[in-house]
């Protein structure tokens, strides 16, 4: 019986240990599980060359905030601005592509700083920045350079107003990017969104008219050429002219630029 009570004694105990280490493995796996699902979260939601937020989170960041504002007596007046390196093309092309990086992340921690979080990087050189309007345009400051490297930073920008341009992520951004893209076509640093500057609707149709095959309504007409000596005519030089159905006549020099700018010509 002693004998007998000692081997369930130990076997109890190899058991117990066996269990232990088991329990431990199984542990350390689950941390290893934990941190890398929140490694991918992490990756996820920010950019990986400036540490700010991608498109998406940024704009679940802002709808949270402005749904925390909205629950507030007397809604404070928001700024939602896109700031963009507009050569950023030539600033890889003159000083290089790890210039090019470290001012990203520079310009990253100023934002950062300015806005307090709520800022993201959409690609291709284009920042966003969601904050008070206090800080209107001060984001055109890039920070402090390397002092062996010549500061190289043509900043434009856009902005659109919360409550006033809209009241979701999407709204404010829609209009703050037509406003960028205004800003970017006249030339200027600096734009605010006005109603005025929506496309128009007319233009949207044209485009997507000549997207069809074939382009309804689209029809020649011939210009003579007459010989001034002879008063004979000599050629005839063929114009485009669009009657669509549904838009009515539309002069050449409309729909021209506008489906040159789509790359559609072709179907002229």
């Amino acid at each position: 019986l002693g004998i007998l009570a000692a081997l369930a004694f130990c076997w109890s105990w190899v058991l117990r240990r066996k269990v232990r280490a088991q329990t431990g493995d199984l542990r350390l796996a689950l941390e290893q599980v934990q941190a890398s699902e929140s490694l991918a979260q992490h990756f996820a939601a920010f950019d990986s060359e400036t540490g700010l937020a991608k498109p998406h989170y940024f704009s679940t960041l802002v709808d949270q905030a402005l749904a925390e504002l909205s629950r507030t007596s007397g809604q404070k007046r928001k700024e939602m601005m896109l700031i963009q390196l507009a050569d950023l093309d030539d600033v890889v092309g003159a000083f290089g592509k790890t210039y090019s990086e470290e001012w990203m992340r520079q310009f990253a921690d100023h934002l950062r700083a300015l806005s307090g979080g709520l800022c993201a990087y959409f690609g291709r050189g284009v920042f966003a920045l969601f904050s008070g309007e206090e800080v209107l345009s001060l984001p055109l400051s890039p920070g402090k350079q390397k002092s062996n490297e010549q500061p190289y930073a043509h900043l434009v920008g856009g902005s659109a107003f919360f409550p006033e341009d809209g009241t979701t992520s999407s709204e404010l951004i829609a209009k703050a990017e037509i406003a960028l893209s205004v800003c970017l076509s006249t030339g200027k640093q600096w734009v605010i969104y006005e109603s005025t500057m929506e496309p128009d609707p007319i233009n949207a149709a044209i485009v997507s008219a000549f997207r069809q095959d074939p382009v309804e309504g689209l029809y020649s007409v011939f210009q003579p050429q007459i010989d001034l000596r002879s008063q004979k005519i000599v050629a005839a030089e063929a114009l485009v002219r669009w009657n669509h159905p549904d838009l009515g006549f539309i002069s050449p020099d409309k729909f021209i630029p506008l489906i040159e700018k789509a790359g559609l010509v072709y179907k002229v």
